[in-house]
């Protein structure tokens, strides 16, 4: 028992560990209509989604692209997170100035433009932009081509500085796991002695 669990922890730990293909914005199909977007986790990566059809604002095209949205509790159209990012934030209150996603809008090809209207109520541009940190527009330039379908697709960056091998996210995933079996094999031994 106690090695089948610890190789399924392997296998698990192995697939978190190994990269991921990664898709470029023109590899996504073109449309006539649609919203891109393009959400900028910091070192976690960024992830390009496509929104099928004419969204009313930005927080429906974040949706429908596939991404999840937290609103600050209390503050209807106030972002907290975008897929549980970032991790520590209890949505209680507003983010800091430095440590809030940012929101910017552009045209196929064009250059980023940091939106001054909300998400909640913007309508949105042909291609939709989020980053986390201190009003930074996202790494990743506008696609020049509209993203037509509505699978999410990671787009490869240079390396961080820091170097880290799979992410924060696969990291403290592995980590979870590695404590899981560890506790697994020392729960067994205490039992058997």
């Amino acid at each position: 028992m106690l090695r089948k669990v610890l190789l399924a922890i392997a296998v698990v730990a192995g697939l978190l560990l190994v990269p991921q293909q990664a898709a470029s914005a023109e590899e996504c199909a073109s449309a006539d209509e649609g919203v891109t977007v393009v959400v900028d986790f910091g070192e976690a990566g960024v992830e390009v989604g496509c929104a099928p059809g004419s969204p009313d604002t930005g927080f429906a095209a974040l949706e429908a692209a596939g991404f999840t949205v937290r609103e600050v509790q209390g503050l209807p159209g106030f972002l907290c997170t975008i897929d549980g990012a970032p991790a520590a934030e209890t949505c209680t209150a507003t983010p800091p100035a430095d440590a809030y996603w940012s929101y910017w809008q552009a045209e196929p090809g064009g250059d980023w433009e940091y939106s001054i209207v909300g998400a909640a109520s913007a309508s949105p541009a042909t291609i939709e932009g989020w980053a986390f940190g201190a009003a930074d527009a996202p790494r990743l330039a506008p696609p020049s081509v509209r993203l037509g379908d509505s699978r999410a697709a990671e787009i490869a960056l240079p390396p961080t500085p820091s170097g880290s091998g799979g992410g924060p996210i696969a990291l403290a995933a592995l980590a979870v796991l590695i404590g899981g079996g560890l506790f697994m094999a020392y729960r067994h031994r205490e039992k058997l002695g």
